[in-house]
């Protein structure tokens, strides 16, 4: 499976890029492998403007990987605490 662009603009946080590809209609919780969506790449890279910019466009936080694991799960694993305050509890 290979990723789409929506992946690596959230995990390397350009949040401009990842504005003109939703604004362009790609799908904001499109699951990549394992489940894994655009907002749980950037919350795990520690990326919080990537982050605010999903949240801001609705991106979903009740969603798991195939892990069991949410945004904010993955987050707090990967000790960004920044991240994670900015993530509710699903």
């Amino acid at each position: 499976m290979r990723k789409d662009a929506l992946f690596y603009a959230a995990a390397q946080g350009h949040a401009d890029v990842l504005v003109l590809l939703l604004d362009a209609g790609v799908p904001i919780d499109a699951p990549h492998e394992h489940q894994l969506t655009a907002l749980m790449w950037a919350a795990g890279q520690g990326q919080a403007s990537a982050v605010r910019l999903l949240l801001q466009r609705g991106a979903r936080t009740d969603l798991r990987d195939d892990r069991g694991l949410s945004a904010l799960d993955i987050a707090r694993q990967a000790g960004h605490d920044e991240v994670a305050r900015l993530l509710p509890a699903p």
